[in-house]
């Protein structure tokens, strides 16, 4: 249940509360003694870490994930495992290559597990680097592969993938087709209240309205984007997580 929290609280933005929660995780996880829910626990915390730009303690708990990982020889947690490499590759500079080698990695031994909901991971992984390195037909490949797993993602997975596409028409120029999907993703989004993906969306809408100079309907867009921004910033800021962090230092 609290891993299920974990990942609600992650999906909406709130990193600072799904912080705290993972914290909780790994101190259950001493307490049992399984190396598989401390993967996770550390897995969890290294993310939010991540998403919060403290690389540093990201990079340490990753680390200290992969340790318990190969401790639980088991092998879905070895393709999450090249998963994360291949997320940690990806922030990295000239890491592109070795990236896209950790991302094939993974989907190919999902794919020798029958992991539907780790394949559905892995190929949107897969597109957020491919889109950060220009890569558009290798991400536009992935997005549709990642389409066959929508039953299989998490609640904003489908409007995600719109999101991606309407990224992918906007950068191939193609600005017609990009609003069409900018606004599909915008209203699913709203069915699920997902600021973050919200905020994402309006931030290309209004880029791909500024490029067909539509510069009223821009403006508008872009202050619907700053508005979501300001929210999201706002559960980062929070420091509710720093006494959540020092009691897990102590605990640990």
């Amino acid at each position: 249940r609290l891993m299920d929290s974990s990942d609600v609280y992650y999906t909406k933005g709130d990193y600072r509360k799904d912080l705290a929660l993972n914290f909780e995780l790994l101190k259950l996880a001493f307490e049992i003694n399984k190396p598989y829910y401390l993967h996770k626990g550390y897995r969890n915390i290294a993310y939010d870490y991540l998403v919060l730009g403290d690389t540093i303690s990201a990079k340490e708990s990753f680390e200290k994930s992969e340790k318990q990982a190969h401790l639980s020889m088991n092998d879905t947690v070895s393709a999450l495992i090249y998963m994360d490499l291949a997320n940690v590759y990806s922030f990295t500079e000239n890491g592109s290559e070795k990236a896209m080698e950790y991302h094939e990695k993974s989907i190919n031994l999902f794919e020798k597990l029958n992991d539907s909901t780790g394949l559905a991971k892995a190929h949107y992984n897969t597109i957020l680097t491919a889109l950060e390195t220009d890569d558009f037909n290798r991400a536009y490949v992935h997005i549709i592969k990642a389409k066959k797993y929508i039953d299989h993602g998490d609640t904003s997975y489908a409007a995600s993938l719109e999101c991606l596409l309407g990224q992918y028409y906007h950068f191939k120029g193609n600005y017609e087709m990009a609003n069409t999907y900018l606004l599909s993703a915008i209203a699913l989004s709203r069915n699920h209240n997902d600021l973050v993906l919200l905020e994402d969306a309006y931030y290309y809408y209004s880029e791909n309205l500024l490029k067909q100079e539509k510069f009223k309907e821009a403006y508008s867009a872009r202050v619907t984007y700053e508005e979501y921004l300001e929210a999201n910033q706002q559960k980062i800021i929070s420091n509710e997580v720093e006494a959540a962090s020092m009691n897990y230092q102590v605990a640990e």
